[in-house]
């Protein structure tokens, strides 16, 4: 109840399975079947938790899988949020796709760069702990913490969305 289901989303899926499927869910397709049904202008793109590799290059097949579908479509990417306990891999792999999208970027990409490792502010430690922090368990936050992932989306949302004009107030 509550929950949006407008959405691509794939709890639990690795990168790799985005890119060419889920053998354990095979009638779910991969990420060149899902844009054409979608249609997307925005892509918000927060990948690599599950499956941690160091490695951008899955991430970048992702951007090339998007950028085949088209160019036009903006990609809002993610530096992933880390764990309950602080993983020195999940920063490596930050900074190694940060790198990766900023040669995109100067290539002329379409990717706004958004940190929900830091940015976010989210306190790391489990809401079971004294004091309760935001995070559910060693990789999903609670409320607290996915409002404000959302507002780091929103940010980086408005650098390319029109403002609206409310009028007068």
């Amino acid at each position: 109840p509550g929950f949006d289901a407008d959405h691509e989303g794939h709890g639990g899926w690795r990168d790799d399975q985005i890119l060419n499927g889920n053998t354990k869910y095979p009638n779910d397709g991969k990420l060149a079947d899902w844009l054409p049904a979608a249609q997307p202008d925005i892509v918000l793109l927060h990948i690599g938790t599950n499956g941690l590799d160091p490695s951008p290059n899955e991430v970048r097949d992702i951007l090339n899988v998007i950028d085949a579908f088209n160019p036009d479509v903006w990609v809002i990417l993610a530096r992933i949020i880390n764990r309950n306990v602080y993983s020195e891999d999940t920063t490596t792999f930050n900074d190694n796709v940060e790198n990766m999208a900023n040669v995109r970027i100067t290539n002329g990409d379409k990717i706004i760069l958004v940190d929900m490792e830091d940015e976010a502010g989210i306190d790391y430690n489990l809401v079971s702990d004294t004091p309760p922090g935001e995070m559910w368990d060693d990789l999903h936050p609670v409320e607290t913490g996915y409002a404000k992932m959302a507002a780091v989306w929103l940010a980086g949302l408005q650098e390319i969305l029109p403002v609206a004009n409310a009028g007068p107030q």
